[in-house]
């Protein structure tokens, strides 16, 4: 089944890895099927992603069960910053009454982020300048260490 993306900042989200979910009128879409996830316009494959779960979603809150326990932790992992940006966005799509249709939101995993079983990826920045701070901070105590100054 295909899975179009329309929004450019969320198909950079999701083919880093830091967007795994989507939210869509409800649908026969289960937990196992395969989606071809593909931007809006273009004939361009993100990759195939195979669905992981899917739970069902009233106005943000969660009927099945208790995954995403706020409206605002719902948006972000959508690939908005708040509640309030996915609300405009839903708004855009599904007109105001988004709220009171019954919504799929479904987790995948996909294909594309199977680079090297070896390979480690970090979907934050903040991170990785965190990772790069620390060993400049080791080099500079075993470079002192080697040339006898002590820290």
């Amino acid at each position: 089944m295909k899975c179009y993306f329309k929004d450019p900042h969320h198909i950079s989200l999701i083919k880093d890895g830091e967007q795994q979910q989507t939210t869509r009128k409800a649908s026969s879409i289960k937990t196992g099927d395969a989606l071809e996830c593909a931007p809006w316009e273009g004939d361009e494959l993100i990759g195939t992603a195979v669905v992981t779960s899917v739970i069902k979603l009233r106005g943000g809150l969660v009927i099945e069960r208790q995954r995403d326990t706020t409206q605002d932790s719902w948006a972000i992992r959508e690939g908005f910053s708040s509640f309030a940006e996915a609300d405009k966005f839903f708004s855009e799509i599904y007109g105001l009454e988004w709220q009171g249709l019954e919504l799929d939101v479904i987790y995948f995993e996909g294909d594309w982020l199977d680079e090297d079983p070896g390979t480690v990826r970090c979907c934050n920045m903040i991170t990785d300048y965190t990772i790069n701070f620390i060993l400049i901070g080791l080099i500079l105590i075993i470079i002192c260490l080697i040339f006898g100054r002590g820290i």
